[in-house]
């Protein structure tokens, strides 16, 4: 479980790698097909929300996380996320519903996740989570500002889903170099 997360070091470079070009790929799908785009981009994020918080239970339930804190922070990420991939399904709320849960919902993930590792780590603070974090606060902010403005959000999305991932990609490259380097 723990290999799947960006920022760690134990993480594998080839898992970055991946995750940096699948986060790079929708973001340049979005900025090519902004229309077709506009149905999935919230159903997107809300996948993504409702991992976040089923990895962040996992790694409570695991003993990686200490204190009710993450039991909290991850149980907020998963229910406002599979409320909103049901909502479709179930035919009730709409878009703008959608729009204002996922909004609370990375904000609320992101602002958590910035505080979590002073107070989920007996050992002090870990910086894993901080690019994470600030990556949930970004798309929240931007999915926000959408909801409030009505201003068209997409391309922001794009571009910082093709940044993310470019950041993921060059990390990747970088440890695999550096773990090249230590085996030399």
């Amino acid at each position: 479980m723990e290999q799947i997360k960006p920022w760690r070091r134990e993480t594998a470079w080839w898992v970055l790698l991946i995750e940096g070009v699948v986060a790079a790929g929708l973001g340049i799908s979005i900025l090519l097909r902004p229309a077709a785009a506009q149905g999935w981009v919230l159903l997107f994020l809300a996948i993504v929300l409702a991992l976040h918080g089923l990895l962040t239970l996992a790694d409570f339930l695991l003993g990686r996380r200490q204190g009710n804190f993450p039991l909290v922070r991850g149980s907020i990420g998963l229910i406002i996320g599979v409320v909103i991939i049901l909502m479709p399904l179930f035919g009730f709320g709409d878009r703008l519903m959608a729009a204002w849960l996922l909004a609370i919902g990375l904000l609320a993930t992101g602002g958590l996740a910035l505080v979590a590792p002073f107070i989920e780590t007996a050992g002090g603070a870990r910086r894993g989570g901080f690019l994470l974090a600030i990556f949930l606060l970004i798309l929240g902010a931007i999915v926000l500002y959408n909801v409030v403005s009505g201003v068209a959000v997409l391309q922001p999305v794009a571009w910082t889903l093709v940044l993310f991932g470019a950041v993921l990609i060059g990390y990747g490259v970088f440890t695999r170099s550096k773990t090249a380097a230590a085996g030399a």
